[in-house]
């Protein structure tokens, strides 16, 4: 399942990711005046994931940035902590709990935030080991995780597409929830903020909070189920 938001204009009927991410002046009338019009905020879910039943999740305290050797995009790292906490403040409203990687037991979920370094596929099966595997969580946690697990999506064939530079990607992940394949790991969630890093970062500022909460006002099914 997807939904998209861009700018200030809701993009109706979209028939792939490429399509919100590429055609950005599509659904927006007139001319783009600013860096913020053109933004992205992308949801995708696996339907068959038992959102309403998790209490808790993990989070690494990084923002990884993902398909380049070197890259001058924003934020600097105090920017990536104020994005870190914006979604650990959606989180908390939704009254999730986070785990540090000392909790004794795994967390219902894991949340991963990156950005993209490069252009290149937005739905792909990712090595998280080069990326995460330094994740103190996982050998605890998931001690048969090793360099052959990859990350999996599961709608990757229905909406396929590319993400640009400066993609951030968060994704939720579900150890629990069986997997399409041997050794992978299923995604249930993420979703693509695309144009965030674009300009200045006093820009990026002042737009990453609304940008990540929009991308949860478009994700109800996260909402846990009430007693």
């Amino acid at each position: 399942m997807m939904g998209g938001t861009r700018g200030r204009t809701r993009c109706a009927a979209l028939g792939s990711v490429m399509a919100v991410l590429l055609a950005a002046g599509a659904c927006y009338p007139g001319q783009i005046q600013g860096v913020d019009e053109p933004d992205v905020v992308l949801t995708v879910f696996d339907s068959s994931a038992a959102f309403g039943s998790f209490t808790t999740y993990a989070m690494p305290d990084t923002v990884i940035r993902v398909d380049g050797q070197g890259t001058n995009l924003l934020p600097s790292p105090e920017l990536d902590q104020q994005i870190l906490d914006a979604v650990a403040t959606e989180f908390a409203a939704l009254e999730y709990t986070r785990v540090t990687s000392e909790a004794p037991g795994p967390p219902d979920v894991v949340v991963l935030l990156t950005v993209s370094a490069s252009d290149g596929s937005l739905w792909t099966s990712d090595r998280w080991w080069s990326n995460w595997g330094w994740f103190p969580g996982w050998t605890s946690w998931y001690p048969a995780w090793d360099v052959n697990w990859m990350l999996r999506y599961p709608w990757a064939k229905t909406y396929p597409g590319v993400r640009r530079s400066g993609t951030l990607l968060i994704t939720m992940i579900d150890p629990d929830h069986d997997g399409s394949e041997p050794q992978s790991i299923p995604v249930i969630w993420a979703s693509a903020l695309d144009g965030l890093y674009l300009g200045s970062e006093a820009s990026v500022v002042s737009r990453f909070q609304g940008l990540v909460r929009q991308a949860f006002h478009q994700s109800p099914y996260l909402q846990r189920a009430r007693p």
